[in-house]
């Protein structure tokens, strides 16, 4: 509203003062914002009349939005809530130099370093720029072109002005010019930061996160090919931003801490954002994952140049499951519709052999038969025929009837299908890889594998304040006090390789020494879990920096330019591969200990069983033998 005041107030006001600019300077500004692409556009001039005159030229040409102060008024009130617009549009500021207000507004905008990228500034002057503007505060990101007129060749000249730092000089390079029938001709065609790509070798204060290497002659222990394993992410991130220093020209001055920077007690962050934050560093090396706490604080480049896989490790344990193995080829279901089949095909060949019998007696009635115990089948010899059948041994007995010798067939039928079946199955899951149950972090609560983390600053927080209620659980249960959560490289390795153990930790730093120290057979049953997802890193920068959009373009190059999948290369190493995987596998004998148990279960009570009729076969023996003796006593006569 306060902006809609300032226009009315400008586009209403009559003014009587002669106009200071000259007419054909108006279309000079509409033509340069038009090719600049600018939308949005302030005004400081001399007077309220020119104001008014370009306000009113401008915005009926109807490409521009006018946001402007009145002259007259004190500058500091009305500017900074114009200017900060233009951290959210493309803003245009046209400025006219020759007078004392319009110096002032340069330099308050100066003073909050409101000359930079976020603005587009075109100055206009009756003169060339001299030293009188060295002292604001221009950097390698300010957009602003200097205009003065040349009148021996009827054009206005533009200069395209910026200084590699604050405190250093200005450069001023001869942009192009504007006639009324060319328009604007602009001879910068390359990119603003590939034409300002030599920074003389300015030092910038850079940000490092180093763990594992010496910090002593840090710049040579970070090019050090045995230390890339130790720490992959400081090296990495090292050998990208030297691209950057040797595509612009620029030397640096490293500060090194172990923490990547979390917001700790007080609301006040710690290591390399805490760096960014209060201005101790002005770029970082280390590339960071993004969170709105970092970003609050800081800003970073769009551009990812380190990828952050962090991931359980272990040997997956054997499944020896042994009553699985025998009974897994069928479902539960199966299991009991075909012990429902063999039931009744029991059931028929009784009622088949006890009418079977039936006739046979009325067809010979000379012969004595018990068509109950004698003729007919009993329960148990049905049993033993369908065993029989299951077991593919068969069985002495036989039926006369079609119906029963029908059924018999179709037992064995279905006992051969059932048995081909199963036996595929099981030969196959024997001699086949083992099946893997763990597979991600809910299978890791609810195993039996001990867990710990790497002993280094980025594994603590991702557990002790992540939200995930898996890890929190997981966290408490294997890794919060009394346990011992965290493991140095070397003694967590170790335990993967002689325990039941899981180790979260960057694979690639390990990748090496997994090679080097563990077996073929430890290779193969090596497992990687990723309890947390892949994250993208970006390098960081605090916040409006200069820097931002140089680096942005300089990473965007490399990375385009296959310079970073280069990097990956030796930086990235691949798994370490499994050389067994293809050899015959052997068949222990954990796998068929149940069948070994049910053979001797079987031998067990089949000897149980057989004692018992000969026990009781004696017993009946001798219960017989002493009736017929005292029958045959009563029957002698005594004398």
């Amino acid at each position: 509203m306060q902006r809609l005041v300032n226009v009315c107030f400008l586009l209403l006001l009559p003014c009587f003062v002669a106009s200071h600019l000259p007419a054909e300077v108006f279309k000079f500004v509409e033509d340069y914002f038009t090719f600049k692409s600018v939308r949005i556009i302030s005004c400081f001039t001399c007077s309220k009349r020119d104001s008014y005159q370009v306000t009113k030229y401008l915005m009926s040409s109807g490409k521009f939005w006018m946001v402007s102060p009145d002259p007259e008024q004190p500058a500091t009130p009305q500017l900074v809530p114009i200017m900060k617009n233009g951290y959210y549009y493309k803003f245009g500021v046209f400025l006219d130099y020759d007078c004392r207000d319009s110096k002032q507004y340069l330099d308050e905008n100066s003073a909050r370093r409101f000359i930079n990228a976020s603005f587009n500034w075109l100055v206009w002057s009756k003169y060339k720029f001299t030293s009188e503007i060295d002292d604001l505060s221009m950097s390698i990101d300010t957009e602003m072109t200097w205009a003065y007129p040349d009148t021996s060749s009827d054009r206005i000249i533009l200069h395209d002005l910026y200084k590699i730092n604050y405190s250093w000089p200005i450069n001023g390079t001869l942009a192009g010019h504007w006639t009324l029938k060319e328009g604007v001709v602009f001879n910068l065609t390359q990119y603003k930061y590939s034409r300002r790509q030599d920074l003389r070798g300015i030092v910038y204060t850079a940000a490092l996160v180093v763990n594992n290497i010496p910090t002593t002659n840090l710049e040579e222990e970070l090019v050090k090919p045995e230390n890339r394993a130790l720490d992959s992410m400081a090296t990495y991130n090292y050998r990208g931003f030297l691209l950057m220093q040797q595509m612009y020209n620029f030397s640096k001055r490293i500060l090194h801490t172990n923490t990547f920077g979390y917001v700790v007690e007080g609301g006040k962050p710690d290591g390399l954002v805490r760096m960014m934050k209060y201005g101790e560093a002005e770029v970082s090396i280390s590339a960071l994952k993004l969170n709105h706490h970092r970003i609050d604080m800081s800003d970073f480049c769009p551009v990812p140049t380190w990828e952050l896989r962090i991931c359980a490790m272990f040997r997956h344990p054997q499944i020896t499951d042994s009553y699985g193995v025998l009974l897994k080829p069928f479902e539960p279901k199966l299991w009991l519709g075909c012990g429902l089949i063999w039931f009744l095909m029991m059931v028929a060949l009784r009622f088949i052999s006890f009418f079977e019998s039936q006739y046979h007696a009325e067809d010979n009635p000379h012969e004595m038969i018990n068509t109950e115990t004698e003729g007919a089948w009993t329960w148990s010899d049905t049993l033993v025929i369908i065993t029989g059948a299951v077991s593919q041994q068969g069985s002495t007995m036989d039926s006369k009837w079609i119906t029963g010798r029908i059924v018999f067939l179709n037992t064995h039928i279905l006992a051969l299908m059932m048995n081909v079946y199963y036996s595929a199955f099981v030969v196959s899951s024997l001699l086949s890889a083992p099946t893997q149950s763990i597979h991600n972090t809910r299978d890791l609560i609810d195993s039996s594998l001990a867990f710990g983390a790497e002993d280094i600053n980025y594994n603590r927080p991702f557990f002790e304040m992540s939200a995930d209620p898996l890890v929190q659980e997981l966290y408490q249960k294997r890794m919060a006090p009394p346990h011992t959560g965290y493991y140095s490289r070397e003694t967590g390795l170790h335990k993967v390789l002689t325990e039941p153990f899981v180790f979260h930790t960057e694979a690639i730093n390990v990748y090496k020494d997994i090679e080097e120290t563990f077996t073929d057979e430890a290779k193969c049953d090596l497992t990687e879990i990723l309890i947390f997802p892949i994250q993208q890193c970006y390098p960081f920068v605090p916040r409006t920096s200069p820097l931002k959009e140089l680096l942005t373009y300089g990473y965007r190059k490399a990375v385009e330019g296959g310079l970073f999948n280069y990097m990956n290369r030796h930086w990235r190493p691949d798994k370490p591969p499994c050389s067994v995987k293809t050899e015959f596998r052997r068949v222990g004998t954990d796998t068929i200990v149940f069948a070994v148990w049910l053979l001797g279960g079987g031998l067990l009570i089949s000897a149980f069983i057989c004692m018992t009729e000969i026990i009781l076969r004696s017993s009946f023996r001798v219960y017989c033998k002493k009736g017929i003796m005292k029958r045959v006593t009563a029957a002698i006569p005594q004398n």
